[in-house]
């Protein structure tokens, strides 16, 4: 399993092992922005095997 690391910064949380990637957009309709797009990693880990329970 991965070691959980939660970071908050300007009202949001993030766990840092779940994250898969991070995308800047410099193109924003007013100029002023930039936008920042947070892509998880939605691979779950499990204990046991939920097929057969090993």
């Amino acid at each position: 399993m991965k070691k959980t690391c939660v970071f908050t910064h300007g009202g949001i949380t993030l766990d840092l092992s779940r994250i898969k990637s991070l995308h800047i957009d410099t193109w924003s309709p007013n100029k002023k922005s930039h936008i920042l797009r947070i892509e998880l990693d939605t691979h779950y880990e499990y204990i046991k095997n939920p097929d057969n329970d090993e």
